[in-house]
């Protein structure tokens, strides 16, 4: 943890050496801890978009194919802190004067917040671009930035590929209220359905922790579950979402992956809506025979479902993605052979073509680099941006717009 990012990066591609695109995951944990970090958010992502651009270069020690493209940690209490919701007191009648994404001083009636607001580039505030050549070039980013800007910085110019939301660090994906009661619930939602917004109309992917480990606090393992999480479907169906380790086995007895398990509903909402995917991070298949022998079962009872329809069964797979969640998954045995041993038990279970996609095919479907046909998405932003951050150095095989997936 304490160690030089670009580092880390080659430790990934040294450990993995046959992965071309590596999308690691930030966190923001600085108002949800007892904590503060050495470095703070903005120069992370300053320097995780240096790495990026070092990985697109091939300067990444062991990993000259290896692209480096990180998810942004986003966080609404820092959005909440930074921004006029701090001052939004809902017990004592007073207004909701936040505004998103427009520039506060010239911001007009429609750029304050409502559950419904969408985003607007066009009347979006704007960025600090970097300045100089583009291989030194970086973010600057004050440490008191609003959370969405961190974000909006790293996706539109540092080269980011997603957002990792944490709910188990202190906030439920939605309906905070019921938590945290008006004020702070009512607060707490704007900010992250500011951030849904956003993701929705620029097709950014989000990734968010869907397991039940990992709370601050009492029962904050619970912020993780399948629940909230239809609500913002019911409500963002368009976004770009995965469940982060796809509830392990929670909720499974006797190997039966019943209607209450996670996985079972987590799976409900991917067959229910168009862009949600789930992985595999930080399994206990990697060093427990046993639970492989059940993990495997359950993948293969819910991805070879006889009673559903084939349509059905093959959209469940395209929707698997593989996962390490490393550097977390070192703490255990065997993590150097993560990839192996999934690959060989999708292989086994589920067959060649669905290992296939879910080594890969999928990942860059949910990154929106291709459509559902799996030829390059032209029209995808997120693609673009990526396409844009490489300038003018060669894009990666992955990412070519001739790339036949």
């Amino acid at each position: 943890m304490s160690r030089h990012r670009h580092r880390i990066a080659a430790e990934l591609a040294s450990t993995y050496h046959d992965v071309e695109l590596f999308v690691p995951a930030l966190v923001d944990f600085s108002y949800t801890t007892n904590d503060t970090p050495a470095s703070d958010i903005g120069e992370q992502i300053a320097i995780h978009s240096l790495v990026a651009k070092l990985s697109v270069v091939g300067g990444i020690p062991g990993g000259r194919k290896t692209r480096f493209h990180p998810m942004v940690g986003f966080c609404p209490y820092r959005e909440v802190k930074t921004s006029e919701l701090d001052t939004w007191d809902v017990d004592a009648g007073r207004p909701n004067r936040y505004v998103p994404y427009a520039d506060p001083q010239t911001a007009e009636e429609q750029d304050r917040y409502t559950p419904d607001l969408p985003f607007v580039l066009e009347r979006a505030r704007a960025l600090h671009v970097p300045a100089g050549p583009w291989e030194t070039a970086r973010l600057r980013l004050p440490a008191n930035s609003r959370s969405i800007d961190l974000v909006r910085h790293a996706i539109e110019l540092g080269g980011f590929a997603g957002v990792k939301v944490y709910p188990p660090s202190g906030f439920l994906p939605l309906d905070n209220v019921s938590r945290f009661g008006e004020r702070v619930g009512q607060q707490l939602d704007a900010a992250i359905r500011a951030l849904y917004s956003y993701c929705e109309a620029m097709q950014v992917p989000i990734l968010t922790h869907a397991a039940h480990s990992i709370g601050f606090a009492k029962d904050y393992d619970d912020f993780a579950s399948p629940t909230a999480w239809a609500r913002v479907l019911a409500d963002y169906p368009e976004l770009r979402l995965s469940f982060g380790h796809f509830g392990h086995l929670q909720g499974i007895s006797d190997g039966t992956p019943g209607p209450d398990s996670w996985i079972r509903r987590f799976l409900d909402l991917i067959d229910r809506y168009p862009h949600v995917y789930a992985d595999v991070g930080n399994s206990r298949l990697v060093f427990d025979a046993a639970y492989r022998k059940e993990y495997l079962a359950v993948l293969s009872a819910l991805f070879g479902d006889s009673s559903a329809s084939s349509e059905v069964v093959t959209k469940r797979r395209r929707r698997l993605l593989f996962g390490s969640d490393f550097w977390l998954n070192t703490i255990g045995p065997a993590h150097r052979e993560s990839l192996t041993l999934f690959r060989d038990g999708i292989s086994s279970s589920l067959g060649e073509q669905t290992r296939d996609w879910f080594l890969g095919v999928n990942a860059l479907r949910f990154l929106g680099i291709s459509d559902d046909n799996d030829q390059p998405d032209l029209d995808n932003l997120n693609r673009r941006r990526l396409v844009a951050f490489y300038d003018s150095q060669p894009l990666p095989s992955w990412l070519a717009a001739t790339a036949a997936i």
